[in-house]
């Protein structure tokens, strides 16, 4: 992909392979400038970039095997919130459409094998954590839940095995002080349950492959604290914590279960200023570090693939380079892309 001089650039998504022949992985990358849709060949950087919207607040982008890609973000142009839009690459060429009208923010996207799609964000002026649902035939908007004014979302929407949404998000109640809770559908409609609350934080959501939820979190005794990594699940019927990682400040977790039920993990060692990554099963946790230069990997996205090996993909602030690392096993391997 080369280095474009891009600033603050934020990995958003890495989705696993999208052409089962071709092996292919698809990021997501938030530039200064825009979005960029970035196509490679596993194990290899032949990167070619691809312009979705020069003008955008961020997005997120969903491969459904050897479907066109999709990207749905928020356009912001000069300065002015143009709503949720949704970008899909059709025979070589962006298609665009507009899915909501008032402004949004934390956008995030999944879909079904079945090439539906399931998009929450938050509308702040309506106070509305909403959803966005196509069906394969049009698209349908409905309010997740209501009244949220301190509300962040966090993580990323899942979807499980019978096309459910499920999510989690962040509701503030005070100064770095709240709540994470995980909301989920059904056929009665949208139900919500709070998983934790307290000096807590950046949240990220995993399903199992039976639907089970766990979501890795940062938590502190105090506001102004030292933030650790902790990893919550369900056990059917309550909401179950540890720590993961205690030994340095952690941020911006990354989360993926694999088939076995083994929970992968990469996080920001704020102590540090190291990518790290964790693989558990709730109790106990092997660490290891993905990159030793320091200032490489704040901003970070992990994928598994079909054998539950991780893939990342996080950016170098120092060269203002997007990597890319895996293990295969034998190690993890990082290379620039």
């Amino acid at each position: 992909m080369g280095k474009p001089g891009w600033l603050g650039v934020r990995v958003r998504g890495v989705l696993g392979a999208r052409s089962s022949a071709q092996h292919r992985i698809l990021v997501l990358v938030l530039a200064t400038l825009g979005l960029t849709v970035a196509f490679g060949a596993t194990g290899l950087c032949n990167w070619v970039a691809e312009w979705v919207d020069a003008a955008d607040d961020g997005g997120d982008v969903v491969a459904i095997g050897d479907l066109e890609p999709s990207v749905f973000y928020c356009d912001v142009t000069n300065g002015v919130n143009q709503g949720l839009w949704h970008a899909r690459l059709h025979t070589d060429t962006w298609q665009y459409e507009q899915l909501d009208v008032e402004k949004v923010n934390g956008v995030s996207a999944a879909g079904t094998p079945a090439g539906h799609f399931w998009v929450i964000y938050y509308a702040p002026d309506s106070q509305e954590l909403r959803c966005a649902h196509y069906d394969g035939t049009a698209w349908s908007v409905e309010i997740v839940a209501t009244g949220l004014i301190g509300l962040r979302t966090g993580g990323a929407v899942r979807v499980d095995n019978l096309g459910r949404p499920h999510l989690s998000y962040f509701l503030a109640t005070g100064q770095l002080y709240g709540e994470i809770r995980y909301a989920w559908r059904d056929s009665a409609g949208w139900h919500d349950s709070v998983v934790v609350f307290g000096y807590v934080g950046g949240q990220s959501l995993a399903l199992s492959t039976s639907g089970a939820p766990s979501i890795c979190y940062i938590s502190s005794a105090s506001m102004y604290g030292y933030y650790y990594l902790k990893y919550a699940w369900h056990d059917g019927s309550y909401w179950q914590s540890a720590t993961v990682d205690s030994s340095v400040r952690a941020n911006q977790p990354s989360l993926s279960v694999d088939s076995a039920g083994w929970a992968h993990v990469a996080y920001w060692d704020s102590t540090n200023r190291r990518l790290r990554y964790a693989r558990g099963s709730g109790t106990a946790w092997d660490v290891q570090i993905v990159d030793p230069e320091s200032s490489a990997g704040f901003h970070h996205s992990l994928a598994l693939d079909s054998g539950g090996r991780p893939h990342i993909c996080y950016e170098d602030s120092t060269s203002s380079g997007l990597k890319y690392a895996h293990n295969d096993g034998g190690g993890v391997a990082s290379r620039g892309c």
